[in-house]
């Protein structure tokens, strides 16, 4: 059987550490592809090495300014 969460992505914000980190690793377990989103590159670039390859991948974001997540490929829809 195929893992749960497989040909799935999981985007999680602040998860170059900490709590953040912890979440990201659950979907990961569960075959998703997980995309950190954190404002700390250096971090963030460890953190989705941490999780491995194929599982993870690093997204710069800062979620205080909403023009960044337009032009960091993350797209928010607003009414």
């Amino acid at each position: 059987m195929p893992p749960p969460l497989e040909h799935q992505v999981a985007i999680i914000t602040g998860a170059a550490s900490g709590i953040g980190l912890a979440i990201a690793r659950r979907p990961a377990d569960a075959g998703a592809t997980v995309v950190i989103a954190d404002i700390n590159e250096k971090d963030g670039r460890e953190a989705a090495e941490q999780i491995g390859a194929g599982k993870a991948v690093f997204q710069p974001l800062d979620v205080t300014t909403g023009g960044v997540a337009q032009a960091g490929g993350l797209h928010r829809h607003r009414p």
